[in-house]
């Protein structure tokens, strides 16, 4: 890969990062390119996880992604606790509640 290719995919990555969604025809006239090696320089940096490709462009990784269940049920686990227990104190003996599934649930 020569340095212009690495700047123009540097600055590829900082544009999705910015506006959160690009598309090839406004990069490759963006940066005097053909449509072709513009989504080689996407799929390259898709590979490395810098952003989404998609039909015609590309878009930002999302933020966060949710972890397992076991993960998240040890997460503020305290918190969850205060949860049940405030909830047990408007339900009498003999009442049905129904929950949906979740880790604070």
């Amino acid at each position: 890969m020569t340095a212009r290719s690495e700047r123009r995919r540097q600055e590829i990555a900082r544009l999705v990062a910015a506006r959160g969604e690009v598309r090839v025809e406004d990069l490759a006239e963006r940066f005097d390119a053909s449509r072709e090696t513009i989504r080689r320089d996407l799929t390259s940096l898709e590979d490395t996880g810098a952003l989404l490709k998609l039909h015609g462009g590309a878009k930002r990784v999302p933020a966060a992604v949710e972890g397992s269940f076991d993960e998240r049920m040890a997460e503020n686990h305290a918190q969850k606790a205060i949860i049940g227990q405030k909830l047990s104190r408007w339900l009498s003996p003999g009442q049905l509640i129904f929950m949906d599934t979740g880790s604070t649930t």
